[in-house]
């Protein structure tokens, strides 16, 4: 398991260079297995998009619905 930082997981959903290559190896080296976050990284998350600070991509409803299959099936 590796547990994400609130700016490391931002940049790894947004695909933001600023990930060194041997973070962007250990992330996907665990995309099988898991990959946390803190309670606290969704809270200042939601704070960010708030202030008009981070701007989140919105999936559609089918994106939605194929990557919740995903997560179902991957237990």
């Amino acid at each position: 398991m590796i547990v994400l930082d609130t700016h490391i997981w931002i940049w790894w959903v947004h695909g933001d260079p600023k990930l060194s290559q041997t973070t962007i190896v250990a992330i996907q080296s665990h995309e099988s297995d898991v990959i946390g976050v803190s309670a606290i990284s969704c809270w200042e998350i939601a704070k960010l998009v708030e202030y008009d600070r981070l701007k989140l991509p919105c999936y559609s409803l089918g994106e939605a619905i194929d990557w919740n299959w995903y997560f179902y099936q991957s237990y």
